[in-house]
């Protein structure tokens, strides 16, 4: 999903968590029309051009945070749709 305006943008480089092999990864968070967008450098969507996919959508939906994930390149729509509600601070009864 390419979304046309940017409010902000910052890089980042994500570091291998399972071993100390040096692997790295490079990428960039935007907050473009009111959603969190995460972009990895080589990946993407099906609808973007190279380098303007995001694989990672942070969204508001029906007053809901929402995360929805396309770890799928060829298919058009999310693959993932994961309501957060569940993880509210007072759902853990602590």
């Amino acid at each position: 999903m390419s979304l046309d305006t940017v409010a902000w943008s910052q890089g980042f480089t994500l570091v291998d968590a399972t071993e100390d092999t040096g692997n790295t990864l490079k990428g960039r968070v935007e907050f473009a029309n009111g959603a969190l967008c995460i972009y990895l450098d080589g990946y993407g969507d099906c609808c973007s051009a190279p380098g303007h996919g995001t694989p990672i959508l942070l969204e508001l939906r029906e007053a809901s945070p929402t995360l929805a994930v396309w770890s799928d390149i060829k298919q058009e729509d999310p693959t993932h749709i994961i309501d957060l509600n569940g993880a509210k601070e007072h759902e853990s009864g602590n």
